[in-house]
């Protein structure tokens, strides 16, 4: 035991983790475990956007999940969408159009040619699945597929095409091609963590992205983002650095490029942050009717240590066995005392969000969950699906 050293309150002591005061907050969030000093400019960003996040968060508490206007920024959106993947049929009628008026001259089909490519390069990219995936398939996790499955009938959301699994400390929806077949993505990490009814809350959340009316998962806007994605991992510039006039050149030009498709996504992110925040609350709002309001706001919690469990998250890793890796972090989490869990959630509350993030803070996330329904939950796990996941 120490004594608080600005309020003089009793404080236990745990060489594990930081000593701290839920008094007065001293400690909460030591010098050395903070990120470096923010600039002002950063500094007054994320409050401005943690302001909009407390807005948005009050407002539905008063108005409900229904968002009954449509706003500029939406509008903008779409707008900005439909140029962006109207880009190429542009190039291409350019392209004709300098050959009928240059007569197909030589010079009128070389210009046309480089149109046409560039077309090629800037066609829409609707998602593709990444060969390097580790996907699970119906035979491999029979009964992961039949839990998923009564997860999207209480929902009424489709059935993934396939599962990946992968060592981030995630869960994502993800819609692939032109037809958005569902891709459902579970980090290992964050799975081993959760018991047996908040893996269904997490389920529930990612499902929900389908039935939540998330622009950023639909055709269009989905599609222009997904666009953008791509002709930015095409346009980076190089890292190798060559002396020639071409390459330099070419190196200046790609810089161009990248710097006004990294303007563009920015400013699509800002547009659609205020109603992406408002579908992660809906899905949240599904999850805690599927898996019910405590097993939601358990996995919520949880989000909350990712931090505190990189480190276990890097030994797992380092372990050649799979079985290990699974067991070292489910091991850290449930070590973990109820004291360091708070201190967390309030250092995330300080923290709050980025002006381009997709999520609201977790902790008005959790707020937002505690004022659902506390109804029975309409998927559970039975004791045979519980130890098969395990």
């Amino acid at each position: 035991m120490t004594t608080c050293p600005q309020c003089g309150a009793t404080l236990p002591t745990d060489p594990r983790y930081v000593t701290w005061c839920d008094a007065c907050d001293w400690n909460v969030e030591p010098r050395g475990a903070a990120k470096k000093e923010e600039r002002p400019r950063e500094k007054r960003r994320r409050e401005r956007a943690l302001q909009r996040a407390q807005r948005l968060h009050d407002e539905m508490r008063t108005q409900g999940l229904e968002d009954r206007h449509v706003d500029a920024g939406r509008v903008l959106t779409y707008a900005l969408a439909l140029a962006l993947l109207l880009i190429p049929l542009g190039l291409l009628g350019l392209g004709w159009l300098l050959l009928v008026i240059s007569d197909f001259s030589p010079v009128g089909i070389v210009l046309a040619a480089i149109l046409a490519a560039t077309a090629a390069v800037t066609r829409p990219r609707f998602g593709r699945r990444n060969k390097r995936d580790i996907t699970v398939d119906r035979g491999a996790a029979p009964t992961l597929y039949a839990v998923v499955d009564r997860i999207c009938a209480a929902e009424g959301a489709r059935p993934p095409a396939h599962i990946v699994v992968e060592g981030n400390f995630n869960a994502a929806t993800r819609f692939v091609g032109l037809r958005r077949r569902v891709e459902l993505r579970i980090g290992v990490p964050l799975w081993a963590m959760l018991d047996d009814q908040q893996r269904v809350a997490v389920l529930a959340h990612e499902i929900g992205h389908q039935v939540n009316g998330d622009s950023m998962h639909g055709l269009v806007v989905g599609g222009a983002y997904s666009t953008l994605i791509e002709l930015l991992l095409l346009f980076m510039p190089s890292r190798v650095h060559r002396v020639t006039f071409g390459a330099a050149m070419s190196e200046l030009l790609r810089r161009g490029v990248a710097t006004l498709l990294m303007a563009v996504k920015r400013g699509m992110e800002l547009l659609v942050a205020r109603p992406h925040q408002r579908a992660e609350y809906r899905a949240d709002s599904v999850a805690s009717r599927v898996a019910g309001r405590d097993a939601t706001a358990g996995m919520l919690r949880t989000l909350l240590l990712c931090e505190s469990c990189s480190y276990a998250i890097q030994r797992a890793r380092s372990r050649g066995s799979g079985d290990d890796a699974y067991h070292i972090v489910r091991d850290h989490i449930t070590s973990i005392p109820e004291r360091e869990r708070e201190r967390l959630r309030r250092v995330a509350a300080r923290q709050g969000s980025q002006v381009d993030a997709s999520h609201p803070p977790t902790p008005l996330r959790m707020e937002w969950v505690a004022t659902t329904p506390s109804t029975k939950p309409l998927v559970t796990m039975t004791p045979g699906e519980s130890a098969a996941l395990e």
